[in-house]
């Protein structure tokens, strides 16, 4: 299957729901509360290109209490699509890792997150309703407006512990 992506003037020869048909696997990782927003200031403070130029987006590879690595483009799907190469490139099992996003969270961005069996994804910006609905369908923890100690949780609450 072919899939491209531009922020509503991509083209798509296929449904997108089709690509992560698979649901999600029950797994049984959680997040501590604090550590969201923990993992969201860690990822905001290395993202040194969007500190230099105001340009940019972010996202990081986390386990339940840490920061693997945060990588930054111009492009918030490059984000999730160098995070997912580099973890396949190193041969690192995403189904107990978490995703962390500066973007918006698309439906595009939801469905990759999907097919790799992501549990929790966790943004600092808003979901789309597209991005909520297949969150559910899916299984997957979604998490947006991560912001100080606040943020909202659009599905799956049983993954954070209080």
């Amino acid at each position: 299957r072919t899939l491209t992506s531009g922020c509503g003037k991509g083209i798509t020869f296929s449904n997108l729901k089709d690509c992560a048909a698979k649901k999600l696997q029950n797994n049984n990782l959680n997040i501590k509360s604090k550590t969201i927003n923990a993992l969201m200031t860690g990822m905001q403070k290395k993202a040194e290109l969007f500190d230099k130029t105001g340009g940019t987006h972010t996202a990081a590879l986390a386990d339940q209490n840490n920061l693997l690595w945060v990588l930054e483009d111009i492009g918030r799907h490059n984000t999730i699509d160098k995070i997912i190469g580099k973890a396949f490139l190193q041969g690192i099992d995403l189904n107990n890792k978490v995703i962390l996003t500066s973007g918006r969270v698309s439906s595009e961005i939801i469905i990759k997150v999907a097919k790799q069996q992501i549990p929790i994804l966790i943004s600092r910006s808003a979901p789309t309703s597209s991005a909520v609905e297949i969150a559910r369908e899916k299984n997957i923890t979604l998490i947006g407006f991560t912001r100080g100690n606040r943020y909202n949780i659009y599905n799956d609450i049983n993954r954070i512990k209080y």
